[in-house]
């Protein structure tokens, strides 16, 4: 969920606008809905017509209107963003017609939209698209001077006319550790891709973990972008990748069930020691390969990038350190015990 109308849940969340409207009735509590599909991709030519199905739900006590409507979003920043555009003055916006287009709306009741979109023959690339879910509440005008927020979905489309002049290239603009040295698991990784096509794309891969650069024995291979999520055309995207597989490791810290934070809301952590995982103490120098995989129109393009780290548990090495320390410690007092007690009986 999203405040504001710039929300976008990484091409395939659903995002929540927060629109101030004037205070609702008693009789017109504020509405909470649900829409789904997460997000709808579109492969229609020019001169096609395509219908699909979209629902709403509405999840509170008492029947409500909603309004169907639609804006075109653009990419935010490089977190899987969208900012939903307010105007509504974009050509394609009229190749979209819905039925209905205010759903009335029961309790608990899953209601049908058709989305029909027509695109002509002129039209050419992408577009992009963020169906609203609005619901319409009753206005108490009896309280003036008072705002309340009405929560409206937003289920994004992504349109693709393959009209054949597309341009489908990625780039790996970075791929960075957050840290260079680790005391312990987990390790996170930011892989940065940026899209200098012209059409949307969703690229895919892989993770691969190893003691050595050459990378011929890998300890682990995690996957990315498993949602699917989708690079607007010039734009970054940045994928977080997290390796966990170690011991001792940090965990959110919970309480009953519930995550533990700060005053900040950040979430606390702990160090989890699963005995059962000895083998995976972590120490050392390791490598992490990026390996990408888009679809460029005619085949699979892999792309690459490589990232080194360390991971040393510098508390359980000082322990051990101290631990060998008094040991030898006590060796040389007792070698000079003996020695002394020698001497000693020598002189007796």
């Amino acid at each position: 969920m999203r405040r504001a109308l710039r929300a976008f849940g990484a091409l395939g969340v659903v995002v929540l606008l927060l629109v101030p409207t004037a205070k609702v009735s008693a009789a017109g509590e504020a509405s909470n809905i649900t829409t789904s599909p997460i997000s709808v991709d579109l492969q229609i030519r020019p001169g096609e017509t395509k219908t699909t199905t979209l629902q709403v739900q509405n999840n509170g006590p008492r029947t409500v209107d909603i309004k169907v409507d639609a804006a075109t979003f653009t990419a935010r920043g490089s977190d899987g963003q969208a900012a939903i555009s307010p105007k509504r003055d974009d050509p394609s916006l009229k190749w979209l017609s819905f039925s209905p287009s205010v759903v009335t709306a029961e309790p608990g009741v899953w209601k049908q939209v058709q989305m029909t979109v027509t695109v002509p023959n002129d039209a050419s690339l992408g577009y992009y698209y963020a169906i609203l879910f609005k619901p319409i509440l009753a206005v108490d005008k009896t309280v003036k001077n008072t705002n309340t927020y009405t929560p409206t979905n937003a289920i994004l489309a992504l349109l693709d006319t393959s009209t054949g002049n597309e341009t489908r290239q990625l780039q790996i603009s970075s791929f960075t550790s957050t840290k260079k040295l680790y005391e312990y698991l987990p390790a996170t990784f930011k892989l940065d891709i940026y899209n200098s096509g012209n059409i949307y794309i969703a690229p895919r891969g892989t993770i691969n973990i190893s003691k050595d650069s050459s990378f011929k024995s890998s300890i682990q291979s995690i996957d990315f972008n498993t949602s699917s999520g989708r690079v607007l055309p010039k734009s970054h995207r940045v994928f977080t990748v997290v390796w966990k597989n170690g011991f001792p490791v940090f965990q959110d810290k919970t309480s009953n069930g519930q995550p533990v934070t700060n005053k900040k809301g950040v979430p606390l952590q702990e160090l989890k020691w699963d005995f059962s995982n000895t083998d995976k103490l972590r120490f050392g120098k390791y490598y992490a390969r990026a390996t990408v995989v888009y679809n460029n129109g005619q085949r699979d393009v892999p792309i690459y990038a490589v990232v080194s780290f360390w991971v040393i548990p510098w508390k359980i090495l000082l322990v051990v350190a101290l631990i060998v320390a008094l040991q030898v410690l006590l060796i040389v007092a007792l070698v000079r015990y003996r020695t002394m007690y020698r001497k000693s009986r020598k002189k007796a």
